[in-house]
């Protein structure tokens, strides 16, 4: 009976140890991910762009955020100005905060996409609830304007309290949203 318990404690030591061996392993999406970083940290972007291909066809988001970058401004490819924003639309679907500010800043600006302020305000909410810094303030200034939704003074209040929670320095957009929703700015329309 004990030569059976050795044998059971050996086998299950064998299985963590292997299911800790494939767990620390690295992906080979995010593998691919890295290597794409690498060569694009040294310039070496025709290299990044088929790893980042191989990375994007695991559905990571960083990898496609970085595919729209390079189609963007032609990176080691050609520059496909619908090609970027068919990888930005695809990494925002999957919920990546960077690439829906990104994205929500195409939209503000009509860079590469229709100007639309609506979608732009869809996609900071998004990235704003996940907490994109960046995100947050963009979309208190548009709540803040009443650009691509209805001017909601309250909520662009709130939006600033938040930047102002981790970044004392927004103060002042605090203040301004503050006065102007207790109507002290003359200049509201």
């Amino acid at each position: 009976m004990i030569g059976v318990r050795r044998q059971s404690a050996r086998r299950a030591a064998v299985f963590a140890a292997t299911v800790a061996a494939l767990s620390a392993a690295p992906p080979a999406a995010a593998t691919a991910l890295d290597d794409g970083d690498r060569a694009w940290a040294q310039g070496q972007y025709a290299l990044a762009v088929p790893a980042y291909l191989d990375a994007a066809a695991e559905n990571l988001p960083g990898a496609m955020l970085r595919l729209a970058t390079a189609y963007e401004f032609g990176l080691g490819i050609a520059a496909d100005a619908a090609t970027a924003a068919e990888w930005l639309q695809r990494a925002a679907a999957l919920d990546d905060p960077a690439a829906q500010t990104e994205l929500a800043l195409w939209y503000a600006t009509g860079h590469i996409v229709p100007h639309d302020d609506a979608r732009a305000v869809q996609n900071y909410r998004r990235a704003a609830r996940r907490g994109l810094f960046s995100a947050q303030y963009f979309l208190a200034q548009h709540l803040e304007r009443g650009d691509g939704v209805r001017l909601n003074l309250a909520e662009a209040d709130a939006w600033y309290r938040v930047l102002l929670m981790r970044d004392p320095s927004f103060t002042w957009a605090l203040a301004s949203t503050s006065a102007r929703h207790r109507g002290l700015d003359h200049g509201v329309h």
